[in-house]
């Protein structure tokens, strides 16, 4: 009877120890799992425009520079652009920051719809968006640019009480074999201020 006792109060002694060691487990489980929720978030928030959701400066910086050092990637297939909204200040100005800032999410919903491995395009800094192509065809980039600026130009704002029509310019450059980043960068934005003084709403690019 004495063994019987000892062997129920053994087995007993040790379902609880397995019950404590299930629920510690699921605890270090549930715990792993939000560090490494917190650890995308953080990456993400890190990588990413938090008004616009766009990848930010930092991420397509890190991008140009890869593709750059990539052996496999023949720099001439490389293009850079930037994209600035025409006449932006006048619009904080006369409608209201919220209105800038609703039309800068607007322009990056009809940008998202471009995204894919071979064209990143992030808000590189207020008004300012940094396109950067991989691609073998001169004229379908500049199409691409084309049709943006196109598109853009038909956001509705109608929601916000205000016909204002968005206009984007944008400056294109190519890569060369021995392209800097820096050097592209400089290069599109002086497209970009071509653009800006011949007019506005237009695509300059130069090899």
């Amino acid at each position: 009877m004495m063994y019987i006792v000892v062997m129920m109060l053994v087995i007993f002694i040790m379902n609880q120890f397995a019950l404590m060691r299930n629920h510690l487990e699921s605890i270090v489980a549930e715990r792993t799992q939000k560090l490494k929720d917190k650890s995308k978030l953080l990456e993400y928030k890190t990588e990413h425009d938090d008004l616009t959701g766009l990848v930010n400066r930092h991420y397509i910086n890190k991008h140009i520079k890869g593709l750059l050092s990539n052996q496999n990637i023949d720099n001439n297939r490389i293009y850079i652009a930037f994209a600035d909204i025409d006449s932006f200040k006048k619009i904080n100005d006369d409608y209201s920051h919220d209105v800038g800032d609703e039309v800068l999410v607007q322009i990056a919903k009809v940008l998202q719809h471009f995204c894919n491995e071979r064209l990143i395009i992030a808000r590189f800094g207020g008004e300012e968006f940094l396109l950067c192509f991989v691609n073998d065809n001169i004229e379908s980039v500049v199409g691409i640019c084309n049709e943006i600026r196109e598109q853009i130009k038909t956001i509705d704002l109608n929601h916000i009480d205000t016909e204002l029509q968005i206009t984007i310019s944008v400056g294109l450059v190519k890569a060369h074999v021995d392209s800097l980043h820096k050097t592209l960068i400089s290069c599109a934005d002086d497209n970009l201020y071509k653009a800006k003084n011949n007019g506005k709403d237009q695509v300059i690019f130069s090899y």
